[in-house]
């Protein structure tokens, strides 16, 4: 097991995969992404959030993030270290042809990692290399990627016999005999489960010294033969299958989604999981074309003023000191009655004479289920009756079942009292005994460092679980992988070269403050980018290379650097809220962060100058502010304060009792609340924006929240939103006490620990080699009109932190491009 994607099951990694695709990519600083991420999740979030969740009646914004984290799901974006350092947003020649960096000849070429041995200046560290660059071809293939064919119930059927399921063919193609599992997306792509029970709970599988022939006996046995090379796969877990090309190279799709095949075995090295999602493609070639060296690549790759041509990726790297997981399953008996809770998916037969097969989690249900075939999908239910052996499959033959309650997922400590094993739940204290205990689970942990995760149904103050996750610790409970660059240009196979724009000299380049600097536009209705050049007596072609366009579209909101138009310079009595943050390090040692967020654009600034102590006293409040503007190297702008005056002296925060509704206003979502017989708009904390804390379950809600006089918003009066959540407990039908949170400052942990700079490490390629490539046609939102597999260079290699490095850089010479990107889905 790993600290990546713990325990998911199929439906949940291929939710995650999925959010992967659409993470946004970024081409930021390592550092000042990470500050700035930080800086706006601080002025746009309330400090202390209630949320409510499909299973979790009541929970403070750090009990939400555990349990995101503890299903498996959260995708943190590992942005320091992965990305480079902002640059002048021109749409520069891509030709890597005449490297400006002088190369080591193969005679002489790194290949240790031993940092005293010389290495490339690489975003204001070091890059190694522990292998010598591979030689490569003048030429190398294009393949035309296929149509993905859909499924049809043939194929279903022939790949149904060629796992040896005997079973029914339901709609969505999926055929089933009870314990084993088919279903069927497409031509190649498809999921297979010898036990859905146990895949289910076992989504990383288990390792085994033998893997390779396993898996080579087992495809082959069953007609399953292609080209490919198998390697454990640490961050999917089980075993990813590579397919070769025609010519013997690898064939890949972005290096975080799912590879061609996934297989995963169970403790006794058996098949567990087949997951296949293959290109399709003509294995006759288009024809060879031109490519660059490994050297030339590497070049492209060092240069980070050119963001295209390359695909960028990384994942938190192997933890040696991650402590494996505990996982507890409710065993029920066979043939004695009992009451279970889960969540209900059901599947109607093509045989329209034959009834609909329903499945209370990963078990099949009989019986008396008349009516769970209509239920919305994975409804959370109660049901009372036995689990019965029938031949292999165990089956759960239904006696009565409702809806009448709530999943659940608490997390916290456990402790015993007398012989009951009570759950304190972590960040609420309120306490559930627990039904059926497991006698192994481990008592009177610091729920600040470790915790028992329970999924389940409260029922009457009950903790009636289904499934135990003890985390030994908690800063292991998550991970993730992000990515930059923003993608490969389109092909140009025409034979005629299609000219680039000039890149833009050096001496030509804007620096981040100065870009910063510039006066940002926001774009009105009826503005046209040659309207807007106009005004301002610039070119199109200047506004097109800083904002990084490749055309002239532009939509009504969008902001726009104009170069070479100076910006503000001070602020004189600018409306706005002021923030104050407090850190503590691991030694002890606390600073003082002030910044203040416009009311007018949400521009944000950090604060400097002296005096700032007196800032405290309106933390979170509305005030007026003077002083002058600055930016860092890295573009991020500063205010050196004048003086400052509280807007509103008596304002108070205060929690408000009242009801939600959702409407819309000029095709915009609003969250209106109603108090006393007001009616208000919840806004952010800081205003400006709308507020989307909605709960659609639940009766009546509390606020804390900040009316500031005249504030409205689409015509309401408007409050602003610190902390939310129901009035009343849904799992203890108890009234809920909001205390009051923003009229103090708390001290958190700060996130750059000891460290008082931040330093880049450096970065050893470990692998480079020569593939095919394409963007993964199966995921969600994936490009249709990609019809080309075309070579690519892949770099991997890890960050000396640990964090794994994973490159794509376009292979093809210039001639064979266009310069217009290509659609592409994010990195993952």
């Amino acid at each position: 097991m790993n600290d990546k994607f713990t325990n998911m099951n199929p439906e949940d990694a291929d939710f995650a995969d999925k959010l992967n695709a659409l993470s946004e990519q970024t081409t930021l600083d390592p550092r000042f992404a990470n500050e700035l991420e930080r800086k706006l999740k601080s002025a746009h979030k309330p400090k202390t959030v209630w949320l409510k969740s499909p299973s979790h009646s009541i929970l403070p914004s750090l009990g939400w993030v555990a349990l995101v984290v503890a299903a498996g799901l959260v995708l943190i974006w590992s942005i320091e270290n992965l990305v480079p350092k902002p640059q002048p947003a021109s749409n520069p020649t891509p030709s890597i042809s005449e490297p400006s960096t002088p190369l080591p000849d193969s005679t002489n070429s790194i290949a240790t990692s031993d940092p005293n041995r010389p290495g490339y200046d690489f975003r204001g560290a070091k890059l190694t290399l522990s292998t010598v660059l591979p030689g490569s071809p003048a030429e190398a293939n294009i393949y035309t990627l296929l149509a993905s064919q859909p499924a049809n119930a043939e194929y279903a059927q022939m790949l149904a016999a060629t796992f040896g399921i005997t079973g029914e063919l339901y709609t969505g193609f999926m055929v089933t005999d009870g314990k084993q599992r088919l279903e069927v997306y497409g031509l190649n792509n498809y999921s297979y489960t010898t036990d859905m029970v146990q895949s289910s709970r076992n989504y990383n599988g288990f390792q085994n010294e033998n893997a390779e022939t396993i898996i080579r006996e087992y495809l082959s046995s069953h007609g399953l033969d292609f080209s490919y090379t198998v390697e454990e796969s640490d961050l999917l877990g089980g075993y990813a299958l590579q397919q070769l090309s025609p010519d013997g190279l690898p064939m890949q799709f972005e290096s975080l989604s799912q590879p061609a095949m996934r297989i995963t075995l169970d403790e006794n090295g058996k098949i567990l999981t087949v997951v296949a999602s293959m290109m399709n493609y003509d294995p006759a070639p288009v024809g060879a074309y031109g490519i660059v060296s490994a050297e030339e690549a590497l070049q492209f790759l060092l240069d980070d003023s050119l963001p295209a041509g390359k695909i960028e990726t990384g994942t938190s790297g192997p933890n040696p000191d991650f402590i494996p997981l505990q996982n507890w399953y409710r065993a029920y008996p066979d043939n004695q009655t009992v009451t279970i809770h889960g969540n209900v998916s059901s599947s109607q037969p093509v045989d329209s004479g034959k009834p609909a097969i329903v499945f209370i989690d990963s078990t099949v249900a009989t019986g008396n289920t008349a009516g769970m075939e209509a239920l919305e999908f994975y409804t959370f239910v109660e049901a009372t009756g036995q689990f019965v052996p029938d031949g292999n499959v165990r089956k759960f033959n239904v006696e009565s079942w409702n809806t009448n309650v709530t999943s659940s997922y608490l997390n916290g400590a456990v402790h015993l009292d007398g012989d009951q094993v009570i759950l304190t739940e972590y960040g609420l204290e309120t306490q559930y005994p627990i039904i059926d205990a497991p006698a192994d689970l481990p008592l009177d942990i610091d729920p600040s460092k470790s915790q028992i995760s329970f999924d389940g149904a409260v029922i009457d103050g009950k903790m009636d679980w289904r499934s135990i996750t003890y985390y030994p610790d908690v800063s292991q409970m998550g991970g993730g992988g992000g990515g930059g660059g923003i993608g490969f240009y389109k092909l140009n196979l025409s034979g005629t070269p299609i000219p680039f724009p000039t890149a833009i000299s050096t001496g030509e380049r804007y620096s981040p403050a100065e870009l910063a600097s510039f006066l940002t536009h926001k774009v009105q209705e009826g503005d046209t980018l040659s309207q807007i050049a106009a005004t301002y007596n610039v070119s199109v072609d200047e506004i097109l290379k800083v904002n990084n366009l490749t055309d002239t579209s532009i939509f009504v909101g969008q902001h726009l650097v104009i170069p070479g138009v100076p910006g503000p310079t001070r602020l004189d009595g600018e409306r706005g809220t002021v923030m104050v943050n407090i850190y503590e390090k691991p030694d002890g040692r606390r600073r003082t962060e002030y910044s203040f967020l416009s009311e007018k654009d949400q521009a944000y600034y950090g604060l400097k100058g002296e005096n700032l102590e007196l800032l405290q006293e309106v933390d979170n409040m509305p005030i007026a502010i003077w002083g002058s503007i600055s930016f860092d190297d890295n573009g991020v702008p500063s205010l050196t304060v004048e003086k400052f005056e509280a807007l509103y002296p008596d304002l108070q925060f205060q929690v408000l009792r009242g009801t939600q509704e959702m409407t819309e206003v000029n095709g915009e979502s609003l969250v209106l609340f109603t108090s006393g017989g007001a009616i208000y708009v919840q806004m952010v904390s800081t205003g400006g924006y709308p507020d989307g804390n909605f709960f659609s379950d639940s009766e009546e809600m509390l606020i804390e929240g900040l009316q500031v006089p005249d504030e409205a918003y689409a015509g309401y009066p408007a409050v602003r939103v610190f902390s939310i959540g129901p009035a009343i407990n849904p799992a203890t039908g108890e009234q809920t006490e909001l205390p009051l949170t923003a009229d103090r400052i708390e001290v958190m942990p700060d996130p750059y620990g000891n460290a008082d700079q931040y330093i880049q490490p450096d970065v050893i390629l470990d692998k480079v080699e020569l593939v095919y490539f394409v963007s993964n046609p199966y995921l969600l939102g994936a490009p249709q009109s990609e019809t080309y597999i075309q070579p690519a260079w892949h770099f991997q290699g890890h960050y000396t932190n640990g964090t794994i490095v994973d490159i794509l850089v376009q292979a093809l010479r210039q001639e064979y491009l266009s310069p217009d990107i290509s659609e592409s889905l994010p990195p993952g």
